[in-house]
């Protein structure tokens, strides 16, 4: 019952006074530790146009003390990008359960992915750290719910191995789709940019991207 209060509470003060999510610009700054030792450090901000709000994991309520999760879903970032976002906002044994990893790639830069609900993410950068939100952001379906849980499909399987454990996908096996910006109705894309890094740990993934209204014919 608190849970739901507190939630109420938060989803109330998101549509009476918080961050629009109709915005020209909108920004982004994403902090997450992966070694999940200093809660300081993990975090998200995100600004539509000159609406800031900073947000984090409530333990208490076990939700994001600024409902962010909202904001983020009706954002027009890329998918992948906002449940990446979401890491800043959640338990840290998400990290685990959802397989989250960060490795070096043959560029220079760094390979996040993970695997939420059934669906596969990965994002690439790189050697200096930009994300491509044309070909950088990629998603795949690789689950499927039965009896409640979420198991590996068998075509992204490893052999002989646990369906349930996400740690078991063939990577070999998992086709991509390109994760886009989506389209705003009456607005021109005219910047787009994400850059990441990573250091002792430390995940940092910053966006802006700004629209343009188009004039009427």
């Amino acid at each position: 019952m608190k849970k739901l209060i507190a939630a109420i509470i938060c989803l109330c003060g998101l549509f009476c006074g918080g961050v629009s999510t109709f915005a020209e610009t909108v920004k982004v700054d994403f902090s997450l530790d992966t070694n999940t030792s200093s809660e300081n450090k993990t975090y998200l901000i995100y600004q539509a146009d000159k609406e800031k709000t900073f947000d984090k994991y409530d333990v208490a309520t076990g939700a994001s003390t600024a409902f962010s999760t909202s904001i983020l879903t009706s954002s027009r970032l890329p998918l992948a990008l906002q449940k990446l976002f979401l890491f800043a906002v959640s338990s840290a044994e998400n990290i685990e359960k959802d397989t989250f990893s960060v490795e070096e790639n043959d560029e220079g830069g760094f390979d996040v992915s993970f695997v939420h609900r059934g669906v596969a993410y990965w994002i690439t950068s790189d050697k200096k750290g930009n994300i491509d939100l044309e070909k950088g952001c990629s998603y795949a379906v690789i689950g499927e719910r039965i009896d409640g849980i979420f198991c590996i499909k068998s075509d992204f399987l490893q052999e002989e191995k646990d369906s349930t454990d996400m740690k078991n996908i063939d990577w070999d096996k998992v086709d991509f789709e390109d994760d886009k910006i989506k389209d705003y109705s009456g607005y021109k894309l005219t910047k787009s940019k994400a850059l990441l890094s990573y250091i002792d740990g430390i995940l940092r993934v910053s966006v802006k991207i700004s629209w343009k209204k188009e004039l009427k014919k």
